[in-house]
């Protein structure tokens, strides 16, 4: 039985992963394709549309860098299409989620993932520490003394300062 959003979704999934399971396909691009339109679809299905957030692919940018291909991200704000492509190029800023998408979860698929999410984490990293951030000021005093207390670890004042595992978020 049905009770939640969350149990909707999941249902539908759970039925379109088996049509996607029956296609007689060996082209791995096109079977990556298609597990990432599910996920789009599930992501775009869960949104509430007065929030105004579209789910795209593409690259996130800030200045002239671009990350490397994203299979999903939640974004706000407008971006531009790549032409004659589905794809697209947001700023930085207004990417509030990337999701990669793997049909099988593999140690191999893991650290690629990682790593590209890595990237995306960098370039994020660099606009927050761009002059175009400077012109206003936001107190992360609490963000700061709560990360002390979760990791036992004082804040240094970039990010980058962190050893890997801190920086990407592994200390639960």
């Amino acid at each position: 039985m049905i009770k939640t959003v969350a149990n909707l979704l999941k249902a539908f999934a759970d039925q379109e992963r088996v049509k996607l399971d029956k296609q007689d396909l060996a082209h791995g691009p096109t079977i990556g394709a298609m597990y990432e339109g599910l996920t789009k679809e599930i992501l775009d299905k869960s949104l509430p549309s007065e929030l105004e957030l579209q789910v795209v692919s593409g690259f996130a940018s800030f200045k002239e860098q671009l990350s490397g291909e994203i299979d999903c991200m939640l974004v706000c704000g407008d971006g531009e299409q790549i032409p004659y492509t589905n794809k697209y190029k947001w700023h930085i800023k207004d990417v509030i989620a990337v999701f990669e998408v793997k049909k099988t979860l593999t140690a191999e698929n893991l650290a690629d993932s990682y790593d590209h999410l890595r990237g995306i984490s960098q370039l994020y990293s660099q606009y927050i520490e761009s002059e175009e951030v400077k012109s206003f000021w936001v107190d992360i005093s609490w963000p700061r003394r709560v990360f002390a207390q979760i990791t036992g670890v004082a804040a240094p004042e970039h990010i980058k300062e962190l050893p890997f595992d801190l920086e990407m978020g592994e200390f639960v």
